[in-house]
């Protein structure tokens, strides 16, 4: 017991350093940022400390997003292709509140959403039935008996679902890591005096060759999906407004998704 203890203690006191580690690395990457970058712009000799701490401050957030993002995103991808996998079935759900912010005539606004946490039962491997909530929560209730693909791994608080829904949050933070971290790296060059040429030239083909096809696509697969959910029954309560607007939105994004990977393919050619 007290080894087991003494590991537990080892991998707590190592996860910390190596936090304690990326953030030390991440403030020191951010200061030598914003000094390189107002160097080069000619601000460097006239800069006070309010200056240097906003860009100090933008540096830091998209250093640390990405950062994190990557980490999130590679945990999230590692679970995915090496977790257990089993068939669950929803037995109960932990219900509770959250607030979340919206816009209403241009004022930021908060309101109390219910979120269901659905709580599912299976066999795993050892042929031990495991009772645990899942990670994902939702406006509505899963129905109870309606079955969920789960990722599980002995000792894990929660269960991993891996659903479409989750797919698509995946891809999407997959994209926001990609344009955070060309955002870290041109800056990295600029701050190295490196030349831009090449960097910007290759972010402009990123942005219109990868990331606006790439937009159309996901926007219509989400609407193609909503669809999917509203006449297979599974949102049986939307309304028939939003129904005409998604199918109308999907149509109209399918015919402009066509045409500008036909634009593109043409310049190519």
């Amino acid at each position: 017991m007290s080894s087991i203890n003494s590991l537990i203690l080892n991998i707590s006191l190592s996860s910390f350093i190596n936090i304690k580690t990326i953030l030390a690395a991440t403030i020191l990457l951010s200061a030598w940022l914003t000094w390189k970058v107002l160097k080069r712009s000619g601000k460097n000799e006239r800069t006070g400390c309010i200056t240097f701490g906003y860009f100090f401050l933008i540096f830091f957030t998209v250093t640390s997003l990405s950062v994190g993002g990557i980490v999130f995103l590679g945990k999230s991808v590692y679970n995915y292709f090496t977790s257990p996998k089993y068939t669950a079935t929803v037995i109960d759900h932990e219900v509770y509140e959250q607030e979340e912010s919206y816009q209403s005539n241009g004022r930021t606004r908060y309101r109390t959403v219910t979120m269901y946490r659905p709580k599912v039962k299976f066999t795993d491997n050892n042929h031990d039935t495991i009772e645990i909530y899942n990670d994902v929560s939702s406006g509505e209730p899963r129905a109870i008996g309606s079955t969920i693909n789960i990722g599980y791994r002995k000792g894990q608080s929660m269960a991993e679902e891996f659903s479409l829904t989750k797919l698509f949050l995946m891809c999407g933070l997959s994209v926001m890591m990609l344009i955070l971290g060309y955002i870290v790296v041109a800056a990295i060059q600029y701050a190295s005096g490196r030349n831009m040429k090449k960097t910007m030239n290759f972010g402009s083909k990123l942005l219109l060759q990868f990331l606006v096809p790439l937009g159309m696509i996901a926007m219509f697969s989400m609407l193609s999906f909503a669809l999917y959910q509203y006449f297979t029954g599974q949102k049986p309560d939307m309304p028939l407004w939003a129904v005409i607007l998604c199918s109308f939105f999907a149509f109209v994004l399918l015919l402009s998704t066509i045409g500008y990977i036909k634009i593109l393919r043409d310049k190519k050619s």
